[in-house]
């Protein structure tokens, strides 16, 4: 007997009684000669596990194991014998890994030096005394598995044999993925079984089947520099410049983590353990699997591809997957028969339109799978260096290995019933396909549980396994569109109508119905001069009077073109009193869009501030009526505060089916869409406003959004219509940083609503006496949440313009929990669908669409856009209208719906919709540009910049300037792009389209924002232009280039500001900085003497709006002054 000794490849003592080794010889007739010992290379996949182990020595992950339970009774010694003898047959067991000179090597160790140390990678215990032996022999093994191994220090592979009741064994094996892979393991475990028969049945064993490891070695480095290595050089080529067009198609399914953003790096992606979900299919339903397989005229292995690639094939974008398939990377029956580690994983593009059918789909498979197994001996090192350097995304995510060993695994005899316990590395997901127990088959799903959850896995197996059944049972002609991946018990509708229907009310009805209610409460309050809702009344009645002597009613548009002002709030008030349908304008837009929307709109009356600069800097149109806010009839409606609240003749003149207010978004014609929203869905979104919020009569809102968006509605009913008060404050106060802090300490504001990008600048304590915090217009990072969802209800919303300013609300944020969107709103239904407008399962990600009675009408004047973006909804899912929001989403397994993306060039930027085809339209108008791209760059996370890239005319060279005076003379400055790039070709993929993601990496020259660079001059120059580069991160900065030339907007103005008057202590104006918009004019502010030339880098659009804030200024003033002011609460 031999007795373990000397340091174990085996964690820790296995449990129950060790038992010696018998002293059972192996066979010698089996063996191979020994050879003169040389250093042999490593193979290419051995040398990529080496460097990984090396920079991670302490990462399990390359452990590989399983466990063959054999039934008794085993004659242990005979058994003990067939392993040893196996041992000593495998060349790539023996031999020891080494460096020479510098390199990995390894050296093949003579037999008997592996035999003599057999207590080292051998353990043998007997746990038939033990009550839960089972339990205790596999607990022990998965702790085994999860050790790390040192490369030198140990054999790198090790066995245990457990004594079980009813003489059965458990024979376990660790092997690194150094030693084996799966094609080795399997060619190991039949040679053992073949040797423990022939010794059972007394017979001579057949030879070793086993080549020496020097064979598997020389193959590989012939093929370095071979002709075949050339032509799978030139077939991956260009199967790697096809996946460029699908990049999207190396998503996991989102409830196991969505995307896996980059190429395995290794030494690099931490492993935090693995969790597994076993599928079994039984003999039956291998039995059925083969049967569906013969009548498709493939494989079982071909027909279980086809059947994971329809399940995994995303529900909208593009109809194909990309999957991992494992492949031996050698060829040549010499080679594979020599056990070693030359496997590797090719991506397996599978296109699956859904109009193929079952057998069409398993037909492409074979052929796409035997062209892969052709040119297998590629590495994902070769794959790499075909690639783009810059590219980062993997090129799959889900990775299958069909590594079945044989139908029925014999010892003497007895089956033995297989357990795979660990296959290697898991970046992503991984579907292990191996034998089962009595001849079935069972699929291991393996995935990080940092991505997911044991319950979140079981849900997606158990929908894999009912997609298995139905595609195993549709028959080989029936298009794979009809096969469902949704089980029957789903919910898929995330949104539901409310219990209690909430009845339809203009937005006038709204208002009366909370002045009848708290007429003495103070509706609102401007800088302290406070109405309240009587006296508010009273002016909205007024003005909506004078609205209807012009001619304003139902259907008919009010443009009000007025900053954060009460009088904006009394004109809307006043035109949904009147019936009509407001339009709000921000005057600081470019004057060519506020032409185009008035030109599109035709309004009736023109409400403003600055009528004559309209009428006469515009070339506006005169077939509607000009109302200056500082005309006679205007000022007369606005100072008077007594009256009636409810003049005759003004009750109900607009109906829940008229239109409410008219909002333009961005449009990707290059001019922007006008979206038509009615009365009908306001009552349902103002009682979620109430009842999400806890609204009451003391609380305090923040007029914030910007004119001309829609979150003004949000704002005006999340107050007016619930008692609370609305504060309004000047635009400078409202600028997130210092002067944000200041306004929400002094108002007291207790409800806000925010873009997660203006929440990120302000500091916990800005926010201490806001009782509910509201997210919405981007997405949310999960850090944000963590930092201020403590201690407030915090909600993060969503919901385009089209779908009266939100359709889901999340329930109060948790700081550990994940930033979901929550939950549809009253009135509203959510639906995430495929491609053809089924609904997707849970966890699956589809394109979002909205119904219900808070749909917009459609888009004014675009019959085709409204049918296009307003489909009608199947009737299987409750029929009506729908909204194609082109958000792609899923729904977790609460129910609560997440955003992932968008399904179209649309992105958001600082809570702006932007649609890159209208930058890009408006640059091809400029006379020397001949083609343009727009991109989001995302080079600083926490900063996303659009970035333009020009090809323009021969002969012609525009600078940046020009550009940027070109776009913001239509664009609005959100939509201007940080940075303008002329290339000489727009980069194309191979099908002719332009490639985005390359610009995306593309690597950005140093930029000037100035035509000409000169250097700060002078301490305090010097000392502003540090501030400038630690700002807008750019490392060379001009003393007259412009802020918003080089990418700044108007947060990081804000936070510019902040270090400004912390550096110089001086009361520098954030108004001041828009003037003057460069280093060398901030530092003449910053030393109290602004040079008259310090912003003539500025262009003449952004001198125009810094003059107009200056006059706006000035205008209210003068209103505040006057005696119909608001008055001192």
């Amino acid at each position: 007997m031999i007795e373990p000794h000397g340091a174990s490849p085996l964690a820790g003592a296995p449990p129950g009684r060790p038992v010696p080794i018998p002293c059972a010889a192996p066979s010698i007739g089996s063996l191979v000669a020994s050879t003169e010992a040389v250093a042999l290379p490593l193979t290419p996949a051995q040398t990529e596990v080496w460097v990984a182990q090396r920079l991670r020595p302490a990462d399990p992950t390359f452990n590989t194991g399983g466990c063959l339970e054999i039934p008794g009774p085993v004659r242990l010694p005979e058994f003990v014998r067939a392993l040893r003898t196996a041992v000593w047959e495998t060349e790539c067991l023996r031999a020891r890994l080494v460096e020479d000179g510098g390199r990995p090597a390894q050296i093949v160790e003579d037999a008997r030096s592996i035999d003599d140390a057999v207590g080292e990678w051998l353990r043998i215990h007997d746990l038939r005394a033990e009550a839960d032996p089972d339990g205790l022999a596999f607990g022990w093994m998965n702790a085994d598995l999860a050790a790390p191994r040192e490369i030198g220090a140990d054999p790198l592979f090790g066995f245990a044999i457990f004594l079980l009741p009813q003489d059965r064994i458990l024979w376990y094996q660790n092997v690194h993925h150094l030693r084996f892979d799966g094609h080795s393991g399997a060619l190991f475990l039949r040679r053992v079984a073949t040797l423990y028969s022939a010794a059972l049945a007394e017979t001579t064993p057949p030879a070793t089947p086993f080549g020496p490891l020097a064979v598997l070695i020389e193959q590989t480095e012939a093929y370095r520099d071979s002709a075949a290595a050339q032509r799978d050089r030139e077939f991956w080529r260009g199967r790697l410049d096809a996946a460029a067009e699908s990049a999207a198609v190396a998503d996991l399914p989102a409830e196991l983590g969505g995307r896996v953003e980059r190429e395995p790096n290794p030494g690099t992606d931490a492993e935090s353990g693995a969790i597994r979900w076993r599928l079994r299919l039984t003999p039956g339903d291998v039995a059925r699997l083969s049967a569906a397989a013969r009548a498709a005229k493939v494989g079982w292995s071909v027909l279980l591809l086809s059947a994971l690639a329809g399940f995994l094939t995303p529900a909208t974008g593009p109809q194909e997957v990309t999957l991992g398939l494992v492949v031996k990377g050698r060829s040549g029956g010499r080679a594979l028969s020599v056990p070693g580690m030359t496997s590797d994983v090719l991506p397996l593009r599978i296109s699956v339109p859904p109009w193929r059918t079952l057998a069409c789909l398993a037909h492409r498979v074979a052929v796409e799978t035997r062209e892969v197994v052709l040119h297998q001996r590629i590495t994902q090192r070769g794959l790499r260096a075909l690639r783009d350097p810059a590219a980062q995304a993997p090129l799959f995510s889900t990775t299958v290995n069909i590594n079945r060993v044989d139908r029925e695994l014999r010892f003497a005899g007895r089956a033995a019933r297989i357990h795979q316990l660990a296959a290697g590395r898991v970046a992503g997901l991984n579907v292990d396909v191996h034998d089962g127990p009595g001849g079935g088959i069972d699929l291991d799903l393996v995935v990080d549980q940092s991505r997911c959850a044991l319950p979140v896995l079981t849900a997606f197996g158990e929908r894999l396994a009912h997609y298995l059944r139905a595609f195993v049972d549709c028959g080989p002609d029936r298009p794979i569109a009809e096969i469902g991946r949704t089980r029957p018990a789903e919910v898929f509708a995330l949104g539901v109508e409310p219990v209690a229907s909430v009845p339809e009310r203009t937005l006038s009805q709204l208002f009366d119905d909370q002045v009848s209610r708290t007429p003495a409460e103070v509706a609102i309050d401007c800088e302290g001069r406070c109405w309240t809702y009587a006296e508010l009344a009273a002016r909205v009645s007024r003005l909506a009077r004078l609205l209807v002597a012009r001619g304003v009613g139902p259907e008919r548009v009010v443009a009000i073109a007025l900053p954060r002002t009460p009088a904006a709030i009394v004109a809307m008030l006043a035109v949904a009193a009147a019936g009509g349908a407001f339009l709000p304008i921000d005057p600081e837009l470019p004057a060519a869009r506020i032409r185009a929307m008035l030109a599109d709109a035709r309004p009736t009356v023109l409400i403003t501030d600055e009528a004559g600069r309209l009428a006469r800097r515009e070339d506006v149109e005169r077939s509607w009526t000009l109302l200056d806010q500082d005309s006679a009839a205007v000022r007369s409606v606005l100072s008077a505060a007594g009256g009636d609240s409810a003049a005759p003749g003004l009750r109900n003149r607009a109906a829940p089916h008229n239109a409410a207010y008219l909002i333009y978004t961005s449009g990707s014609t290059g001019r922007p869409k006008g979206v038509i929203v009615e009365h009908r869905g306001l009552a349902a979104f103002a009682t979620t406003l109430r009842d999400r919020c806890a609204m009451t009569a003391r609380d305090r809102v923040l007029r914030f959004a910007a004119p001309g968006f829609d979150a003004v509605v949000w704002e005006l009913l999340q107050a007016l219509t619930t008692g609370a008060t609305l504060v309004i404050a000047d635009a400078q106060r409202l600028q997130p940083g210092p002067a944000l802090t200041r306004l929400l300490a002094e108002q007291r504001i207790s409800h806000l609503l925010l873009p997660p990008s203006a929440v990120a600048v302000l500091t916990p304590d800005a926010l201490a006496g806001v009782r509910c915090l509201v997210v919405g217009g981007e997405a949310c990072p999960p850090e944000l949440v963590r930092q201020w969802a403590v201690g407030r209800t915090m909600i993060n919303a969503y919901g385009p313009t089209e779908a009266t300013v939100c359709a889901t609300m999340s329930e109060p944020l948790l700081p550990a929990g994940p930033p979901t969107v929550g939950r549809a709103v009253a009135g509203t239904r959510v639906l995430v669908l495929d491609a053809a407008l089924r609904p997707v399962p849970i966890g699956t990600v589809g394109e979002i669409y909205l119904a219900g009675p808070g749909l917009a009408r459609g888009y004014l004047n675009e019959p085709a856009l409204t049918a296009q973006r307003f489909p009608p909804a199947p009737a299987a899912i409750g029929g009506g209208r729908m909204y194609r929001t082109g958000d792609l989403g899923f729904s977790d397994v609460d129910g609560r719906l997440q955003l992932v993306g968008r399904a179209d060039a649309q992105v958001k930027i600082r809570g702006i919709r932007v649609e890159l085809g209208e930058i890009e339209a408006v640059l091809v108008e400029h006379p020397t540009v001949a083609a343009a791209a727009v991109v989001l760059r995302t080079d600083q996370p926490d900063d996303p910049r659009l970035h333009a890239f020009v090809r323009s005319v021969e002969a012609a060279s525009p600078s940046v300037v020009e550009l940027r005076e070109h776009c913001a003379r239509s664009l609005p400055r959100q939509l201007v792009p940080s940075g303008f790039e002329v290339l000489a070709e727009l980069p194309r993929t191979p099908a002719g389209k332009v490639d985005r993601r390359a610009l995306t990496l593309r690597v950005l020259p140093a930029e000037s924002g100035s035509a000409r660079f000169i250097a700060p001059q002078g301490a305090v120059q010097e000392r502003v232009a540090r501030m400038w580069r630690e700002v807008l991160g750019r490392p060379v900065i001009g003393a007259h280039d412009n802020f918003f030339d080089l990418g700044g907007h108007s947060l990081s103005m804000a936070r510019l500001h902040t270090m400004l008057v912390e550096s110089f202590g001086t009361a520098i104006g954030l108004a001041d900085l828009y003037s003057y918009p460069t280093v060398a004019g901030i530092a003449a502010l910053a030393c109290g003497e602004p040079q008259p030339g310090a912003s003539q880098r500025g262009t003449g659009e952004a001198r125009d709006r810094a003059a107009r804030r200056r006059a706006t200024l000035l205008a209210r003033n003068k209103i505040g002054t006057d005696k119909g002011a608001p008055r001192d609460g």
